[in-house]
C-alpha cells in the first residue's frame, strides 16, 4: 500500500479501521496475481489431497464392503 495514499486519509479524519476498510482493502483485492499466486497452489493442493484419501479409501476398505475391490 502506497504511504501518501494512508496519509491522505489519515488527513481527512480517517481512523485506523477506516483506513482498512475503505483504502487498503479495495486496492488489495484487485492484484489478480497476488490472488492467483495463492489459489493455484491452494487448488493443486486440494486435488493432491482428495486423490491420496481416495486411494487410502480403495486400500483400506475390506473386498468385501468396497464395490471397487469385488474382483
Amino acid at each position: 500500500m502506497p504511504a501518501p495514499l494512508i496519509d491522505a486519509a489519515r488527513g481527512v479524519g480517517m481512523g485506523s479501521g477506516a483506513i482498512l476498510r475503505r483504502v487498503e482493502l479495495p486496492i488489495d483485492l484487485q492484484e489478480h496475481g497476488m490472488m492467483l499466486a495463492g489459489a493455484i497452489p491452494t487448488a493443486l493442493l486440494a486435488v493432491a489431497v482428495d486423490f491420496l484419501f481416495g486411494q487410502a479409501q480403495y486400500w483400506l476398505v475390506p473386498r468385501g464392503v468396497n464395490p471397487l475391490r469385488n474382483s
